[in-house]
């Protein structure tokens, strides 16, 4: 019995030691890199995993290492494109701000059976989706020019001055 509470004491201290000092128990398995650098680094890794899984030959294309080494290169190099583009600020859509209050609403007012009949969920949905939105860029930055063509006048159609119905004047001189 001694040596059954000993064993636990032994395992238990150096935990309760770590706990109270703040380090980490057991050790941190982070699954993406923080940075954009660390993100390059992981994808040149990748790379050079593949690049020698090549050179083995097919072994390595029948269970699908080279497969899966290619994918987290290409994995890593987006996230590093990703977290290397400067952060883009959009104005706060008022729209996407009534939804969010919509679903602060549901969330203090029903609880539970707003949650059960997904009226939260919806709410939030919404919020997303009209936060997502961009507003319409004008014609001018998409590169398309604007060309005022002149209005034709009726003297350029004759029979338009003697039309008297404005329906059939309209379908006349729309030419």
């Amino acid at each position: 019995m001694a040596n059954n509470k000993r064993s636990i004491a032994r395992r238990a201290i150096p935990g309760l030691v770590a706990l109270l000092i703040g380090a980490p128990v057991a050790a941190a398995h982070a699954t993406q890199p923080m940075t954009a650098e660390q993100a390059q680094v992981e994808s040149m890794r990748y790379g050079i995993r593949a690049a020698h899984l090549r050179k083995l030959g097919g072994v390595t294309y029948k269970t699908g290492e080279l497969q899966r080494a290619e994918a987290q290169q290409a994995k890593y190099a987006a996230f590093a494109e990703r977290l290397s583009r400067p952060p883009v600020w959009r104005a706060p859509s008022p729209v996407a701000d009534h939804y969010e209050g919509v679903a602060q609403h549901y969330r203090a007012m029903a609880g539970g059976p707003a949650y059960k009949w997904r009226r939260v969920a919806e709410a939030e949905a919404k919020a997303q989706y009209f936060e997502a939105i961009e507003s319409p860029q004008p014609a001018s930055e998409l590169g398309i020019e604007m060309v005022e063509t002149p209005a034709s006048s009726a003297t350029e159609y004759p029979m338009c001055e003697t039309v008297s119905k404005p329906v059939v004047r309209t379908l006349a001189c729309a030419k």
